[in-house]
């Protein structure tokens, strides 16, 4: 065979090779799905490290992502939400990085994602958190998706342990008591309902709630983070002085320490009467700090209750006593109460200067169809107060609604030597005549000097404050919040002031 006769042939396997070449880039073209609706299925929504680690070390999870399309698919990006400062690792299709571009999936095939995450949970929560969550993010044809990355990063009692968020967990002892006395803290993670039994939390503990909205059916949600008791349930939080129990949201960077609304809070639900008791504890950064339904009683001493997106403390139809309790910067006011119930409030300093909202609201009905209020319902209230502090950033540090006016019974208020703010409410026809039946209270003008520093969220009382020596002594209570003694003339609210 002669060398011209090689060389042809060697041109024309040449160009067949790139004819075919071409034929098979332009098909691949023509078949590559561009639609801007694309979207990926994956194996799950949230890939979950469910382990609790004990000491450092590290775990894998797999993710699946799917092209349901006849055609081809180009994943324009494939990234972590942190990028490089992200506690994930990702190993795409056998390339490890935390970020791939323009990554091919074939018509009706998958992708594997290897997720790694490393955590030592002795570190400090500013490194390892309590739960460690990030977006893994997709964007093909400019249509992104995510899925969430979820590790527990600290040794701590998570409830439930190996569930996540929207899960449910009984705890159930046939009416004994579960105590929660493990040095390490504890995490609620999803919704904990008990029933049959008593919590008891003691001095010191740490409880972290993590929050965030769930989606029930349909289009039904609801926001995560719920400590519940059902009819036969009870809560005994026993904080001191010394060792408050702290119960706050787990989002603990600086950023998050006056965000209110973090998760749902405490639910006292219809006929846990308990009785129920928080003593010595910090309940912050909830949507109600406390919630109690009809028929619940509950006893509240040297708390705190602040940041709450609704109030500190709702109840419907219940008995309350609360006593040496600071509420402050609740959205939606420091104690509200509505179908009645029977409610003592002993030196309370309820400050809501920081919002218009009442700092106490209270009324002896209830609406089944709000603003109208067509379908309602009443029970008759009774509400004590003594030796307390209420202020707003409104006109009205208290509200008052009598649906049944013409009952003298229905509505029965007794307030003594407290201090609050007053306008609209002199001017309604139920109350004209409140200041009137207020034994010994001062009308505050919030002109005059209070509270030491209301910036820094400091509540005890300013040297020329107009709440000194203005209550009345009561045997029953000798210390404050800190368990200084009250003096014969004491102050007013929860904090008795120190020469």
């Amino acid at each position: 065979m002669s060398s011209s006769m090689m060389n042809n042939n060697s041109v024309g396997v040449i160009l067949m090779f790139f004819s075919i070449a071409f034929f098979w880039l332009a098909c691949s073209r023509d078949s590559l799905y561009t639609g801007s609706d694309a979207t990926l299925l994956f194996s799950t929504d949230t890939l979950r490290f469910d382990t609790v680690f004990t000491q450092k070390g590290s775990a894998t999870r797999i993710l699946k992502v799917y092209n349901p399309y006849t055609e081809d698919i180009i994943i324009e990006e494939i990234s972590m939400e942190l990028k490089e400062n992200s506690m994930f690792r990702l190993n795409v299709d056998g390339i490890p990085t935390n970020t791939a571009n323009n990554v091919p999936i074939a018509a009706g095939d998958s992708l594997y994602i290897f997720a790694e995450v490393t955590v030592d949970p002795d570190a400090p929560l500013s490194v390892s958190p309590f739960i460690v969550e990030e977006w893994l993010m997709f964007n093909t044809n400019g249509n992104e998706q995510k899925v969430l990355l979820e590790a527990w990063g600290q040794n701590a009692n998570y409830v439930p342990r190996f569930d996540g968020q929207g899960d449910q967990v009984l705890l159930s002892c046939s009416l004994g008591e579960v105590v929660w006395d493990d040095p390490r803290p504890y995490v609620i993670y999803g919704l904990l309902a008990i029933d049959s039994c008593t919590l008891t939390i003691p001095a010191g503990a740490d409880i972290y709630v993590h929050g965030g909205i769930v989606r029930t059916t349909g289009t039904d949600f609801y926001n995560d983070g719920i400590i519940f008791t059902l009819e036969h349930g009870i809560i005994n939080i026993r904080g001191t002085v010394d060792e408050p129990v702290t119960i706050q949201s787990d989002r603990l960077e600086p950023e998050f320490a006056e965000v209110s609304g973090q998760y749902s809070g405490i639910r006292l639900g219809r006929g846990s009467t308990g009785p129920h008791v928080v003593e010595h504890a910090h309940i912050r950064h909830a949507i109600v700090g406390i919630y109690t339904d009809s028929a619940s009683v509950l006893t509240v001493r040297n708390s705190k209750l602040s940041y709450c997106s609704s109030a500190g403390i709702a109840a419907v139809r219940s008995k309350l006593d609360i006593e040496n309790t600071l509420f402050h910067n609740n959205d939606g006011g420091g104690i509200a109460m509505v179908y009645g119930g029977e409610y003592n409030l002993t030196y309370c300093t309820v400050s809501n200067l920081n919002s218009s909202a009442p700092a106490l609201a209270a009324q002896n009905f209830i609406c089944y169809d709000p603003p109208f209020c067509s379908d309602a319902d009443a029970f008759p209230i009774q509400l004590n107060a003594r030796n307390s502090i209420f202020v707003s950033g409104g006109r009205d540090a208290i509200s008052l609604g009598n649906g049944v006016p013409s009952e003298p019974l229905a509505f029965q208020y007794d307030f003594r030597h407290c201090l609050m703010n007053v306008d609209e409410l002199l001017r309604s026809n139920n109350f004209s005549d409140f200041l009137d039946n207020c034994d010994s209270c001062i009308d505050y003008s919030r002109t005059e000097p209070l509270f030491l520093n209301i910036e820094e969220k400091d509540f005890t009382l300013d040297t020329m404050s107009v709440a000194r020596d203005e209550g009345i002594f009561l045997q029953d209570v000798q210390t404050d919040l800190r368990n200084n003694p009250r003096k014969m003339t004491p102050d007013l609210g929860c904090f008795e002031f120190l020469d």
